[in-house]
């Protein structure tokens, strides 16, 4: 009669890759908290030189153009 395997057996990997995944993915965990506890910046800003670009967007979506 055939011995029975147990599936659910510790896998022994060579050059403990099992050790750099874990440590992959605690890094992503980490960044990935630090970037759902930052504060959105309201304070964004590009530079629009074209003044007919700046109507437009004033008048389309509302969008707050200042001088500096």
């Amino acid at each position: 009669m055939a011995k029975p395997t147990n599936k659910n057996q510790i896998v022994h990997l060579k050059n403990n890759s099992l050790a750099k995944v874990s440590s992959t993915l605690a890094l992503t965990d980490k960044l990935l908290q630090e970037i759902e506890n930052r504060e959105s910046s309201d304070d964004f800003r590009v530079a629009i030189p074209d003044i007919n670009f700046q109507k437009y967007l004033t008048k389309t979506f509302a969008i707050v153009i200042t001088d500096n």
